[in-house]
């Protein structure tokens, strides 16, 4: 992937990123100076890619790089393979939302599909399009279709007038959904703002939900100082994320409905 004059590669697990060693999402530059880390911030944030920008003071060892081979966005693509591609398979919803502790139409209202072994959720844009596919398995494993771009979870109705709850992931956002809520998710706590914006440019007012860590309150807070809307944050207590929140059994909706106005 070449992004300004640098080639670009995915880190990978014979090579995690050298800053917060996770072995994927962050990308590293064929010369081994710079890394776009998904987690690490510096001052130089690039949303294209979801990651900051960073210097490093020792090169890594060209050698250790993994050369990967990246695909252009490709809208009109994605779209058509998601449904070309992708089926409902009852048995297979029933899996994933057994493993998930959710009811199986959260999953169904966010569109998500089988094939291959693997599920496929739908990402968009604030028109609705579809430009990307995000694959998972039961294990947890998350990956991109091939010519995917970053976009929003959205579920097939949305309540473009009232509150609308932006959550950090799409089965927090399908977990409060099941609870009634009017919810969006973004695929992670720094992704696709410019997005989540425009789409709530009508809403009466924006509830952010952040998982309870450094990068998540950073991402609700940036979110909260773009959108043309009234927004408050609501950082998720003692839990990992608003999923394992719902999913403890110690969830009430009037936990949440104390900070609606």
């Amino acid at each position: 992937m070449k992004i300004g004059k640098y080639i670009y590669h995915r880190v990978a697990r014979n090579m995690p990123c050298p800053l917060c060693e996770r072995k994927k999402y962050c990308l590293v530059s064929e010369d081994g100076e710079y890394v776009i880390c998904t987690s690490v911030q510096s001052q130089k944030y690039w949303e294209t890619y979801n990651g900051w920008l960073h210097k490093l003071n020792k090169k890594i060892d060209k050698k250790k790089i993994v050369k990967t081979k990246t695909y252009k966005p490709n809208q009109e693509y994605i779209e058509k393979l998601f449904y070309g591609k992708y089926i409902y398979d009852k048995t297979a919803q029933n899996l994933l939302a057994t493993e998930l502790g959710l009811p199986e139409e959260a999953l169904n209202i966010f569109g998500v599909k089988t094939a291959d072994c693997h599920y496929g959720i739908p990402m968009r844009n604030e028109k609705y399009q579809i430009i990307g596919i995000m694959k998972r398995d039961l294990g947890g494993n998350k990956w991109c279709e091939k010519h995917s771009r970053l976009g929003l979870f959205l579920p097939s109705i949305f309540d473009i007038k009232n509150e609308v709850f932006v959550c950090e992931g799409v089965t927090d956002a399908m977990a409060l959904k099941s609870k009634g809520y009017n919810t969006i998710a973004r695929p992670s706590a720094t992704a696709c703002d410019d997005m989540v914006v425009k789409l709530t440019a009508r809403n009466k007012y924006a509830y952010i939900m952040a998982d309870n860590d450094t990068i998540g309150i950073k991402g609700a807070i940036s979110l909260a100082q773009q959108l043309w809307i009234k927004s408050k944050i609501i950082i998720v207590p003692k839990y990992k994320d608003t999923r394992a929140w719902i999913n403890s059994g110690t969830f009430k909706n009037k936990d949440i409905n104390k900070y609606m106005k």
